[in-house]
């Protein structure tokens, strides 16, 4: 059947023409067709090419036709998208909110977690000259592992303490001491798992929502966080948590390991910068000096130019 409407929320879930949910999407027959996202562009411009042939078919013509055409002119494409695109920032939706600092937090592994981390690096490139670039991926994650803990990889913990994992508590009890409550971001569930007893012997209240919380629960969770009058630490994985909460009893975001998207790392400081908050939302990012975390921002930085740029 034909519908009269088909309304996209979140669009960027169709971001990947070659997706099967896009292809779904794509499918249902309308005469209207309207897609909202706060996220048009997660990782490259081909994201925006396969929203807009969902709702414009043939718009922008091939998938190739449009990369080779628009990649390396933003302007072409921004003029060419006004026709069909309405933006409004949050400076502009919602003026009274207050405003966000996002700092980089940077900091220096522990000996051990170095001297690991300088092992794991040479096994990686041996790893990749002797079976090709499949170890590429393999070896980027447990580098990027090592930087959060070194006992997400290894069967016996080191003798020492994650020298990340000991700047976020001292942060931490810092923040909680002086009656701030904080999100905590991570993509790794397992190390959400080690942040967890730290807290508990630090007596300090905290809450966890991760992607295996049932979806009846994540409610009840931000409620208790939000009801409680302690000032208190949310730890949350970033895909599970990074859409759809609303957290602004927290003035404080950690992303504890860089992600390679900063329209996703934005969405996670949004829980607590949206409707409602009255205090400076000041979001931190932890990144491990002299390591793969220092080119992930990198990349990040690339991307969002190109992001502004569209």
């Amino acid at each position: 059947r034909e519908y009269d409407f088909l309304v996209l929320d979140e669009a960027q879930a169709i971001k990947n023409p070659a997706a099967q949910v896009t292809q779904a999407v794509k499918a249902i027959g309308a005469k209207h067709k309207l897609a909202l996202t706060g996220t048009p562009m997660e990782n490259r411009i081909l994201d925006l090419w396969s929203i807009m042939d969902c709702l414009n078919p043939n718009f922008f013509g091939a998938p190739d036709d449009f990369v080779r055409r628009y990649s390396g002119n933003p302007t072409a494409l921004r003029k060419r998208l006004r026709l069909l695109l309405l933006r409004r920032s949050k400076a502009l939706v919602a003026s009274e909110l207050p405003p966000r600092i996002v700092e980089i937090l940077p900091v220096e592994l522990s000996e051990q977690q170095r001297d690991l981390y300088d092992r794991t690096l040479l096994q990686t490139r041996k790893a990749v000259k002797e079976y090709g670039a499949i170890q590429i991926l393999a070896g980027l994650t447990k580098l990027r592992q090592i930087c959060c803990d070194p006992e997400l990889i290894l069967d016996e913990p080191l003798d020492e303490n994650s020298g990340k994992l000991m700047m976020l508590l001292e942060k931490l009890s810092e923040l909680v001491e002086a009656g701030h409550s904080a999100l905590v971001f991570s993509q790794f569930t397992s190390m959400l798992a080690l942040i967890a007893p730290q807290l508990k012997k630090a007596g300090i209240p905290f809450w966890t929502i991760t992607g295996e919380t049932p979806l009846h629960r994540r409610g009840e969770l931000v409620r208790e966080f939000s009801d409680d009058e302690r000032p208190g630490v949310f730890l949350l994985s970033l895909k599970a948590a990074g859409t759809g909460l609303t957290l602004t009893k927290a003035d404080y975001v950690f992303l504890y390991d860089p992600w390679w998207n900063p329209a996703v790392e934005n969405q996670a400081i949004d829980r607590t910068h949206r409707l409602g908050q009255d205090k400076t939302v000041v979001a931190y990012r932890m990144v491990a000096k002299d390591t793969i975390e220092e080119r992930v921002l990198a990349l990040m930085e690339q991307k969002r130019e190109l992001f502004d740029a569209v």
